[in-house]
């Protein structure tokens, strides 16, 4: 443990003044001392974490075993997209929402209600605590157990109120069985997957089991029957609408179709017959207009060739017609025949003119055929320009005949879209009629099972052996910081330094405890003389030597032994001693003032034995309250026999100074045993009595303020104290603090003892 409250040292005549606490003198943790606290109470911390750990395992297997079986199902969005790929009418997709709505369903009161019907779990009392059969507890609660039956049935019905029906009762045990159901139930995705596991826990494996599968199970059948029933559903509703939209169809075609033969928007190839006509007509107009300006040019051509001075010649050449051709070959060769015979006849010989008169006759000819032909082109181009001016007006004509059927167009295209609207809708909703047939009819899962549950063959929980080891863990943890928490409230002397630190005493030196081998504590007063050269009496010896010490010049006869509260080990101290004085041959005596609870009496056996009392107050002599010692050749003042109220006045009076004086002349040394300092006032009387003053302070026990307010009130009363001896040291313990005094090297001096 750290240092106690930091106090500064004064002269010893002074009383110590107090600092600020300063137990640790370090700027940081001490990880050795820390260790020391750890190590020092490692018997406690070891109880506290095996004590607490066997009552985990004690708890632990009193527990009923509970197993989990874990059934895995699988999210199959494309088995509902076999009848329609561009729809998920009745499937799932495979994202995070659709993963946590099936385990949303898994975990859903109503699938619980189905698997608990299907299993019959109403009836197992491991989920239906009703058929448990009674504890000790509950029957001892019951008041059929004690009273008859009607007594007994009015009590239960006061104490329970208004039940309800019976049929109440019922319900409220079937959802007491529903939510038992639900707290064993866990359902969660595996990992980043489309894996549904459901896990089951039961007291019995095999329940576990059964209940993991008949949960995936049931979510699979209710899957497919949640999806035929809203097909039937759908079916019903469509074909309610089917019906409907067929009317309507009809209706709207017939609408068209009287609308159109009313306003006359005849079709003939997906258009009207007015719109076709003006299209053809259109056509025919460019044709007229085409051929009419092909005969003009004709024409002009031809009245332009005649109007030249070779224009019969021309025209000719240019009137491909096969009779001017022929004429033309005719008039060629009558040509060439009149020039052969001029090169024989003359210009008057009968055969020329014959010929000549032969050709002016089929010029004549030609130019007759030419004007025919001319008046031919005039006819055509007349006849072309009357036909475009007919097919001109019948177009515009029927132009406005089809402006006025657009008009009625408008309202005609209205109707052919409610119309074209009806039918679509129509056609819908029979591809989804039929879609929803074939799915009653194909009745295939969303969800596939992976992995059905087996029979687990060891218990989930509690997992003894791993919680053995937290709960040893965990109480060795808490057994430490127990023992952390004391440390530092714990505020007893333990070491020769704290004693001049805190006190403000010289320390005298470390007084052992002795121990029998079972560990019981043996009195050192009867120790030291059956053990001479043990430690305790070798510490006593260096008592003796300490006190000499602190003496100036003039030898020390009588000290006192004194302590702040009493069992400090006071008395023990003082009887032991002496005792180790008289073996060493120094005559000494013993002198009880502790006058109203004698201590030492008790252990002398000389309570009713006259003593310090009966001599001061003149009832006794001195030889009659001198008694040896038993186990030393020492004498033993008692405390007397006079009542405890009179024990401030004997104390205080002169005949007790002057008793001490005489026995300090004839013996060599006088100790004397007091009461606490803190309990009477006696000691600080007596303080001023004796030469020297050993203040006693019992290890690890007594407090350091406890301490300082004693020793204050001995300065006050103007003791000489010698210095302070820590009394009861468990060395072994001792030597596990590090405080640098003798007892922290046990180890190394036990060598020296005796005993």
């Amino acid at each position: 443990m750290a240092d106690a409250r930091l106090l500064v040292p004064r002269p010893m005549a002074e009383p110590p003044i107090a600092m600020p606490p300063d137990w640790t003198q370090s700027s940081g943790p001490d990880l050795q001392e820390l260790f020391r606290r750890v190590w020092r109470r490692k018997l406690m911390i070891a109880s506290i974490a095996v004590g607490c750990t066997l009552l985990t395992a004690a708890a632990l297997f009193a527990i009923s075993p509970r197993y989990t079986a874990t059934a895995q199902v699988m999210l199959d969005p494309s088995q509902s997209k076999l009848l329609d790929a561009n729809q998920t009418l009745a499937g799932l997709s495979p994202d995070t929402e659709a993963v946590n709505s099936a385990i949303a369903v898994v975990q859903s009161r109503d699938l619980a209600d189905r698997v608990i019907d299907k299993l019959g779990l109403m009836r197992d009392p491991d989920f239906n605590a009703s058929l448990e059969p009674p504890t000790w507890f509950s029957s001892m609660l019951d008041p059929h157990t004690y009273l008859p039956a009607d007594s007994a049935d009015r009590i239960a019905k006061l104490f329970a109120g208004d039940a309800g029906s019976p049929t109440d009762e019922v319900r409220r045990s079937h959802n007491r069985v529903v939510e038992a159901f639900l707290k064993r139930l866990d359902a969660g995705a595996a990992g980043e997957s489309r894996v549904v596991s459901v896990s089951f826990q039961a007291e019995n494996s095999r329940t576990a089991a059964r209940v993991a599968n008949a949960i995936v199970e049931e979510y699979i059948s209710s899957g497919i029957e949640q999806r035929t029933a809203s097909s039937k559903e759908v079916n019903v509703w469509l074909t309610q609408q089917l019906d409907t939209l067929r009317e309507q169809v009809v209706a709207a075609d017939q609408a068209v179709e009287d609308y159109r033969t009313k306003n006359g928007l005849v079709e003939s190839r997906g258009d009207t017959l007015a719109s076709q006509e003006t299209a053809e007509l259109g056509t025919q107009l460019v044709m007229a207009r085409t051929d009419r300006a092909a005969a003009e040019a004709k024409l002009q051509q031809v009245q332009s060739l005649l109007a030249s001075p070779q224009g019969t010649e021309s025209a000719g050449a240019v009137l491909q017609s096969p009779l001017i051709q022929g004429l033309r070959a005719q008039e060629a060769q009558l040509e060439q025949t009149i020039a052969d015979l001029s090169q024989t006849y003359g210009e008057r010989h009968p055969k020329i003119l014959g010929a000549k008169a032969q050709l002016a006759d089929l010029q004549g000819k030609i130019r007759q055929e030419i004007g025919r032909i001319v008046k031919d082109y005039t006819n055509e181009v007349a006849v072309a320009r009357a036909r475009e001016v007919s097919i001109s007006s019948s177009l515009e004509q029927t132009r406005n005949q089809v402006a006025s059927l657009n008009q009625s167009d408008v309202h005609l295209r209205s109707l052919e879209r409610e119309a074209d609207a009806s039918r679509t809708l129509l056609e819908n909703f029979l591809a989804q009629y039929q879609q929803t047939g074939s799915e009653q009819s194909f009745k295939q899962p969303d969800a596939i099972i992976i992995s059905h549950a087996s029979e687990p063959e060891k218990p989930s929980f509690p997992k003894k052996r791993i919680l053995v080891l937290v709960a040893l863990v965990a109480f060795g943890m808490l057994g430490v910081l127990i023992a952390l928490l004391i440390e530092e409230f714990d505020r007893g002397l333990r070491s020769m330094g704290q004693i001049e630190r805190v006190v403000g005493v010289r320390g005298l030196g470390l007084i052992p405890t002795v121990q029998t081998w079972l560990g019981r504590l043996r009195k050192p007063e009867d120790y030291v003389v059956d053990k001479p050269a043990s430690a305790l009496s070798e510490a006593l010896r260096s008592l003796h030597t300490g006190i000499a010490l602190s003496a100036n010049a003039q030898p020390v006869r009588t000290v006192m032994f004194a302590s702040s509260l009493p069992k400090e080990g006071k008395t023990s101290l003082a009887l032991s001693y002496a005792r180790v004085l008289a073996h060493a041959g120094k005559k000494v005596v013993v002198v009880d003032c502790d006058l109203r609870r004698s201590a030492l009496c008790r252990r002398l056996g000389l309570r009713r034995k006259a003593g310090l009392s009966d001599y001061i107050r003149g009832t006794a002599e001195l030889d009659d309250i001198l008694h040896p010692d038993p186990r030393s050749t020492a004498l033993i003042v008692p405390a007397g026999t006079a009542p405890a109220t009179s024990a401030t006045d004997i104390l205080a009076s002169e005949r007790l100074a002057a008793f001490l004086r005489a026995l300090a002349e004839h013996y060599d040394m006088v100790v004397i045993d007091t009461p606490p300092v803190l309990a009477v006032s006696d000691t600080q009387l007596l303080s001023r009595l004796v030469d020297k003053t050993v203040f006693v302070v019992r290890w690890e026990k007594t407090r350091a303020e406890t301490a300082l307010l004693a020793v204050r009130q001995l300065h006050d009363a103007g003791a000489d104290i010698a210095g302070a001896v820590l009394s009861m040291v468990n060395l072994k313990r001792h030597a596990r603090y590090g405080y640098g005094d003798a007892g922290s090297y046990y180890a190394e001096l036990r060598r020296y003892y005796v005993g």
